[in-house]
């Protein structure tokens, strides 16, 4: 103990550091600044550090692996990792810094590892299927992230390979923000998919995203434009039963009456051929709330062009059909082949008798079959 005095020591009582110098490994890491502590660590530990931080919108720890870990973070990472959205399920997903960055919605880490140059295009190791920042920004919607990335990356808006355009991406999940925003970046509303020929419209229609309808509308997209099928966005809208969209594209005056090649019907008539609450509706829409939809429909059953025959009769209440409208409607269904029965034959017959129309009009039927509809 003296000796210990005059050495001016004095006795050590604490236990715990007994234990680390038995322990020596222990103390030296626990006492390592922490640029040693990741020469510890391999590559795999670093990547899952850096996607922890990017999870987490650590700017400051990403800022620290990138640029001291000596490791190449730019890559397609070959684990899942778990960043968190509000439009993503918790199961791991293959990520790229950049690609992880703007699921997390961080302009800040965005912009960080576009400054450094990574890359913005990216390849799934598990499928080989391609993906693109720009196309991470349509689906998560932030405007400012999409605008950064259009800054620095010059072929953000360019076509990749088979991957969707971008506008039509936003329409779907309906980021009509961003479909904005690209407008304004010089991307064509009526740009079409290489395969479907459909635009952004197309896409919003049958995906039921009206806000996104609403928006390409307003910056000039074609409401009755054909993909190759020759679908409008309207007939889409009908097909998958999105309801307010139809409302929508009707009242901004959409065809109803163009016809698909694929399945050789127009809106109305593919919502008449599945009976649904959804074609009761439209019809109900036309009759009811857009005179212009009534109008053409009274203009389809004066050409025969539309079959009045399977309308609901609350509906043919509502179009407010007359008599001599009715029986010309049946009478040129007859004459143009679609109502090849008793009903067609007497309503030419009767609609010829009282004038409605003229017996020598030029029409697909036969002068036979005109002939046997007047003696009957």
């Amino acid at each position: 103990m003296d000796t210990e005095l005059r050495n001016n020591k004095r006795p050590r009582t604490d236990k715990s550091n007994d234990n680390e110098n038995l322990n020596e490994p222990k103390r030296a890491k626990r006492e390592m600044p922490a640029l040693e502590v990741l020469n510890y660590l391999d590559d795999s530990a670093k990547e899952g550090m850096l996607y922890s931080a990017i999870n987490k919108k650590d700017l400051e720890m990403v800022m620290f692996l990138v640029e001291n870990s000596q490791v190449n973070f730019d890559t397609v990472s070959s684990k899942k990792y778990v960043i968190e959205h509000e439009l993503m399920s918790p199961s791991g997903e293959f990520f790229a810094p950049v690609l992880a960055s703007i699921i997390a919605n961080s302009y800040d880490l965005t912009e960080y590892f576009l400054t450094k140059k990574f890359q913005t295009v990216f390849t799934n190791p598990e499928n080989g299927q391609l993906f693109s920042a720009m196309l991470a920004v349509c689906f998560v919607g932030n405007i400012k992230i999409a605008q950064l990335v259009i800054d620095y990356d010059q072929k953000a808006l360019l076509p990749i390979s088979d991957l969707p355009l971008p506008i039509i991406l936003a329409a779907e999940f309906n980021r009509y923000h961003v479909i904005e925003v690209l407008q304004k970046n010089g991307v064509d509303v009526n740009a079409l998919c290489p395969k479907s020929k459909q635009t952004a419209l197309h896409m919003a229609a049958q995906a039921g995203a009206c806000d996104a309808v609403k928006m390409l509308i307003k910056l000039g997209a074609n409401i009755d434009a054909l993909d190759k099928e020759n679908y409008t966005p309207l007939s889409l809208a009908v097909k998958y039963k999105k309801f307010e969209v139809i409302k929508e594209l009707l009242n901004n005056e959409a065809n109803i009456f163009i016809t698909s090649t694929h399945y050789n019907t127009n809106a109305v008539q593919k919502a008449l051929q599945h009976p649904s609450h959804c074609a009761v509706n439209l019809l109900q829409l036309l009759a009811l709330e857009n005179n212009f939809g009534k109008n053409r429909i009274k203009m389809a059953v004066a050409e025969g062009n539309f079959d009045i025959t399977v309308i609901p009769q609350d509906v043919m209440n509502e179009l407010e059909l007359n008599r001599s409208e009715i029986l010309k409607g049946e009478a040129m269904l007859y004459l143009h082949g679609k109502l090849l029965t008793d009903q067609g034959t007497k309503a030419v017959a009767t609609a010829i008798l009282e004038g409605i129309i003229c017996q020598g009009l030029d029409l697909q039927q036969s002068t036979e079959d005109q002939e046997k509809a007047l003696k009957q």
